[in-house]
């Protein structure tokens, strides 16, 4: 006889019969949810097995395909590969991880020729596979170390960073800065401007034509300064040196083209060099936006546009708290036009669509 009651007693009928576990089933699970992991090993005509995973094994390149066949088969959208190094190959350094020609490079080449984008490929960017100490990472004093110099973060994000922009992107913000902004400007000798995030520095160019164009062309006796910051360091190498492919051209109106940009010929034509006078207007730092900003300056506006998309709630309102605090009174901060500041904890007034002000 069956007694108590809740939480102790917990009837079961539900799940008595299948077709009732089948209508009440919170979850599913289909092969499209699994990915196959896949051990490789060096040699020819391998399938060894691996004695800590009973039935499961580690094949050698040339039975590579028979695996990924069975994968597709089963209908699994993506293998994972872990290669087995030899002994001789492993140091403390993991040096074989560095080698074009090793195990899973070649893995991967023979994988996409003959089944290019059928099935998805992990792999795991792990060093343990190739250390002799079997550490994940470099080893000093028994301590392991964790990419104390901070360069392979900053790699990590050169290649993942999204870095899309165009001269004059949403040009709506130009026209506001031309009958809005400008004219405030005028009125002052000290001049401070941010372009947040600005990629491969179209966005901080864009401006320093506009705002000469505002001037007449004549900024020396101002102090005005523009400074451009993306967290990529790739993308600031080339806004430094502000070449830009001349397909790019039709996009910057024809006056600020003939006076601040040139077609380069020793590159057939390909390439043009913005002037002089707009790269003395701009200093290109890295920053990261999500950690606090070492600056002591006020900005007259800050242009911060098609970064907050990725970032979630939380760290946008602490973005947007932070860059308030760094725009003037009376100065202005541009988003995206996909962007919004609705819902989210902040100070500045609306002006327009992606236009607030701080007040």
């Amino acid at each position: 006889m069956i007694t108590g009651s809740f939480p102790n007693l917990r009837l079961r009928r539900s799940r008595k019969k299948s077709w009732s576990r089948r209508l009440i089933a919170e979850n599913n699970l289909t092969p499209s949810d699994f990915i196959l992991p896949v051990f490789i090993t060096d040699g020819r005509n391998k399938k060894q097995g691996i004695s800590s995973m009973p039935g499961v094994h580690r094949y050698s390149l040339d039975k590579l395909s028979s695996v990924v066949d069975r994968a597709l088969k089963l209908k699994l959208p993506m293998i994972a590969l872990f290669p087995y190094t030899n002994k001789k190959d492993k140091d403390k350094f993991g040096t074989e991880a560095l080698n074009e020609d090793n195990l899973v490079c070649k893995a991967l080449q023979l994988i996409k020729k003959k089944y290019r984008n059928e099935i998805g490929i992990m792999c795991d960017v792990a060093l343990d596979p190739y250390t002799s100490h079997g550490q994940d990472g470099l080893v000093n004093n028994s301590y392991v170390l964790n990419d104390e110099t901070g360069s392979e973060m900053v790699l990590l994000l050169n290649a993942v960073s999204t870095n899309k922009t165009d001269f004059f992107r949403e040009n709506d913000h130009f026209t506001f800065l031309k009958n809005e902004v400008y004219p405030q400007l005028q009125k002052q000798q000290t001049i401070r401007i941010w372009s947040c995030a600005c990629s491969s520095g179209e966005e901080a160019y864009t401006i320093a034509m506009t705002l000469l164009d505002a001037f007449d062309g004549v900024l020396s006796n101002r102090d005005a300064k523009i400074l451009a910051t993306d967290i990529s360091t790739r993308m600031l190498d080339q806004a430094e040196m502000g070449r830009y492919p001349v397909n790019q051209l039709p996009l910057i109106p024809e006056v600020l083209r003939n006076r601040y940009c040139q077609i380069l010929p020793e590159t057939n034509g390909e390439m043009f060099q913005v002037s002089s006078q707009l790269k003395a207007l701009i200093r290109f730092r890295r920053l990261n936006l999500i950690q606090e900003f070492p600056l002591r300056t006020q900005f007259d506006f800050i242009m911060c546009r098609n970064v907050m998309i990725y970032f979630d709630r939380d760290d946008q309102e602490k973005l947007i708290d932070r860059l308030s605090g760094y725009i003037k009174p009376g100065g202005y901060l541009f988003v995206g036009h996909s962007e919004s500041l609705i819902g989210l904890q902040n100070s500045l007034k609306y002006v327009q669509s992606s236009i607030y002000q701080r007040i």
